[in-house]
Parts: structure tokens; sequence; C-alpha cells
């Protein structure tokens, strides 16, 4: 069996289960994000999004930066450089409901 290396997308909610103990999702998180290779990729809005639903956990906030300086995750996604792309898949899937992350992430789409 062949070990490719994928590209993992961190969306908010995982990550924020991971972070948070009582969370319904925390084991399944756990487990998930265990599989994976480091660095996963995310995104500024990513960042700021689970900052606030960790907002009640100054562990968590420290761990968010934590995880950054270990490399566990990268920031991997530049508005100004892919606004053309950004464009063209929103016209591309214009009647796809998709969420905010992935519209925003053309190069992960393609």
């Amino acid at each position: 069996m062949v070990n490719m290396r994928r590209k993992v997308i961190l969306d908010a909610s995982a990550l924020a289960a991971l972070l948070r103990y009582r969370d319904g999702h925390h084991q399944w998180a756990t487990a998930e994000l265990r599989k994976m290779s480091a660095p996963l990729l995310t995104c500024e809005a990513v960042l700021s999004e689970t900052h606030f639903l960790v907002r009640d956990s100054p562990r968590a906030l420290q761990a968010i930066t934590k995880m950054s300086l270990d490399g566990a995750f990268t920031v991997a996604f530049n508005f100004e450089d892919e606004k053309l792309a950004i464009s063209k898949l929103l016209e591309k899937y214009a009647d796809v409901p998709t969420c905010q992350c992935l519209s925003l992430t053309p190069a992960w789409c393609e």
C-alpha cells in the first residue's frame, strides 16, 4: 500500500473540538487529527473563528499559538493572491451550496 501525503484543510469546528475537552466531538477530533500529517492547511478566518469559539478557555487560546509555533498547521491562503481564482470558482459553482472556508481556498479545490 502506497502512503501518499495528503493536504488536509483544518476547519474551526475541528480545531475547537480538539481544544475543548468537554466538546461533544472532542474524542472524534482527537482521533482523526492524530491520523493526519502536519502541517494542516488553514486560513486566518479559521483561526479567528476558533479564537471566538474557545474564548472562554485561556488554555485553548494558548494552545492555538503553541500549535502554530510547533508547525501543526500553516496559514496557506492569501486573498490577494487568489482573488481571480476565487472569482472563477464562485462563478463555476454558483448553484452549488458551499461553506465559506472552502469557497476561499481555490488552490485546494481544484
